[in-house]
């Protein structure tokens, strides 16, 4: 099992922010990750490269109403597409930044990260839960409890364009969703386990 905590220190706010530039190839913006709950994954006495620990996993949630997500976007573009879904940002917690090492987490350590994260966002007390990806197997996993797309298209991250999936549930949908993702999850762990075939 993983062990996780927030980072709190400017230190270890800045090794994230480098750590994900490199995974994801997509900048983080350090007055974002600053005003954001950052949390890691490790395994105790495994030592990164540059002698901190190594972190396998880790994700930010933001729950203040900067819109990472959608920051690309025009401002009247955003302003009709929020409106469209009845959704505001101050009633959002923002998922992001998420990344996770699966050869080194396993099947366990992955659903580990993703449980945390959803359990983390519903004590938030916002109403809604918003997500998002560039990478297709991140927007497939999420898509199962975050079900309501909200935006699918290019934008410009950094200094590349990018195809953004940004989807949401509303906060009494997730235990439902969440729920039905993990019975799918772990049913067709234990089948392959068995070796069954669908």
């Amino acid at each position: 099992m993983l062990q996780s905590r927030v980072l709190h220190s400017p230190a270890d706010l800045l090794r994230y922010e480098t750590l994900y530039a490199h995974k994801s190839g997509v900048p983080l913006d350090a007055d974002y990750l600053r005003d954001s709950l950052v949390r890691v994954f490790f395994r105790p006495g495994e030592i990164a490269p540059d002698g901190g620990e190594r972190w396998r996993a880790g994700y930010i949630q933001h729950r203040n109403g900067q819109q990472r997500y959608l920051a690309g976007l025009d401002a009247p573009d955003r302003q009709r597409l929020l409106a469209t879904h009845h959704l505001s940002p101050r009633d959002w917690v923002e998922i992001t930044g998420l990344f996770i090492e699966a050869h080194a987490t396993g099947y366990l350590g992955r659903l580990q990260v993703y449980l945390t994260l959803i359990g983390e966002a519903l004590r938030s007390g916002k109403s809604v839960v918003l997500g998002g990806a560039v990478r297709p197997r991140y927007q497939r996993d999420q898509r199962r409890v975050l079900p309501h797309l909200l935006y699918e298209g290019q934008v410009f991250l950094g200094n590349d364009v990018h195809p953004l999936q940004v989807y949401y549930a509303r906060r009494y949908e997730v235990p439902f969703t969440l729920a039905w993702a993990l019975l799918d999850d772990v049913t067709g762990y234990l089948r392959r386990r068995m070796g069954y075939r669908r």
